[in-house]
């Protein structure tokens, strides 16, 4: 059966006696793969492109595959690497099923997830204070592992939070020595070399807005159960949230502001990993922030 979409493009174009159809999508998968020799797929003349197909050029300020996974060129993707992943793997098996127990969160996606909360500082920094952020997270299909996710990361977050109110005041030297937090945060900025990528000192930024920059950070989820769901349109001065989910980032779905993305699973498809990734897109005042770890 057509895709809703599909089944009204086809009842407009019937409306007349002669037609022509452009279609400009970044995502030409679905419609180039209809098979136009097989009947069945042909009902009611499909959207198979039947005289052209103009691929656009890339604009410069446009990130896409080369800038993502260009080995020699990438400064985006950080792998999840061989000694991290058995971590991973073991939080999350790549064969799971709906009764897997969560009980804590890798490294990697601690990792992740901090750097994440320091891109939010550095867009402040700029000025990008009612902009959308988000934080991708993919894992699983199944909601049950959503949840327990979901509640690991929002502990995670507002033990960091309580940390920054309880004790960035304090002298440098000090602070460390008090939050654990804080010192994997202070690790995740030297790590990735954000004083240079963001013109901004770990005791400047620390002092000056992080905890501003974390608290309006909430935990959202994306799947078929609606709870604990967010929305960008009900936050017009920007939602700062990260996001977890499963097939529902697959297709159609835009993350606003999207600075960080953690996936880790099985994909059978190269269109299928390109949509659920969710990387693409334009990055503007952020372009050299964002990251994608992956595997």
């Amino acid at each position: 059966d057509p895709t809703a979409i599909n089944k009204c493009i086809r009842k407009i174009l019937k409306m007349f006696n002669q037609t022509t159809y452009i279609g400009i999508t970044a995502t030409p998968f679905a419609n180039i793969f209809i098979n136009p020799f097989d009947e069945q797929g042909m009902i009611n003349d499909d959207l198979f492109p039947r005289d052209f197909i103009y691929s656009l050029n890339v604009p410069d300020n446009y990130i896409g595959s080369d800038a993502i996974f260009d080995n020699e060129k990438s400064k985006v993707l950080v792998p999840i690497t061989p000694d991290d992943a058995p971590d991973v793997e073991f939080y999350f098996p790549k064969k799971h099923t709906i009764n897997l127990q969560v009980d804590d969160l890798p490294k990697s996606l601690c990792e992740a997830m901090d750097y994440f909360l320091l891109a939010n500082a550095i867009r402040d920094l700029r000025g990008d204070f009612k902009t959308h952020r988000t934080m991708l997270i993919h894992v699983s299909r199944f909601t049950n592992v959503h949840r327990q996710i979901y509640s690991l990361v929002n502990t995670r977050l507002y033990k960091i939070i309580n940390d920054l109110r309880a004790y960035a005041a304090l002298p440098v030297s000090e602070v460390e020595k008090e939050s654990t937090s804080i010192k994997n945060l202070h690790k995740v900025f030297d790590k990735y070399g954000l004083e240079k990528i963001g013109g901004v000192s770990w005791e400047k930024i620390l002092r000056d807005n992080l905890r501003r920059a974390v608290e309006p950070v909430e935990v959202g989820l994306r799947n078929s159960t609606q709870e604990h769901s967010f929305s960008y349109e009900q936050n017009p001065d920007g939602l700062r949230v990260i996001a977890i989910g499963g097939n529902s980032f697959t297709r159609g779905l835009t993350l606003e502001g999207l600075c960080v993305t953690y996936f880790y699973r099985n994909s059978s498809a190269y269109d299928t990993l390109m949509q659920m990734g969710r990387w693409f897109g334009y990055r503007p005042n952020y372009e050299e922030i964002g990251r994608a770890s992956c595997r």
